[in-house]
C-alpha cells in the first residue's frame, strides 16, 4: 500500500522514524532512501538528567531488509534500483560478474 501511494504520488525521496528499544536502551531509528540508495542511522533517547537524544549514528552495513525497506518505484536506469542493499553494495546486476 505505501509503494502504490509512493508511485502515484511520484516520491522521490523519504525519512521514516521509529522507536526501537534494544539491550534496555531506547533508540530514535531513521531510514532515508532516494534514488541513489538507502542510509540508516539512529539515536539513543537519553533518559537522564534530562531527556535528551544522543549523537546520530549511522549504521554502516551492505544490506537492509524489512518491510519498510526499498519503497521508492525506481527507473529501470537507476543505480538504486536494487533488492534493497544500501549505497556500499554493488548492484544485482554487476555483483553478478565479479
Amino acid at each position: 500500500m505505501i509503494r502504490a501511494a509512493f508511485a502515484q504520488e511520484k516520491v522521490v525521496c523519504y525519512v521514516l522514524i521509529v522507536a526501537a528499544s534494544s539491550k534496555g536502551k531506547q533508540f530514535v531509528l531513521f531510514t532515508a532512501e532516494d534514488e541513489f540508495g538507502l542510509m540508516v542511522g539512529q539515536r539513543e533517547i537519553i533518559m537522564q538528567p534530562t531527556r535528551h537524544l544522543g549523537p546520530l549514528e549511522i549504521i554502516n552495513s551492505d544490506f537492509a531488509e524489512g518491510l519498510f525497506v526499498g519503497l521508492l518505484p525506481y527507473q529501470e536506469s537507476s543505480p538504486a534500483k536494487r533488492a534493497s542493499p544500501l549505497p556500499s553494495s554493488p548492484p544485482a546486476d554487476k555483483a553478478a560478474t565479479r
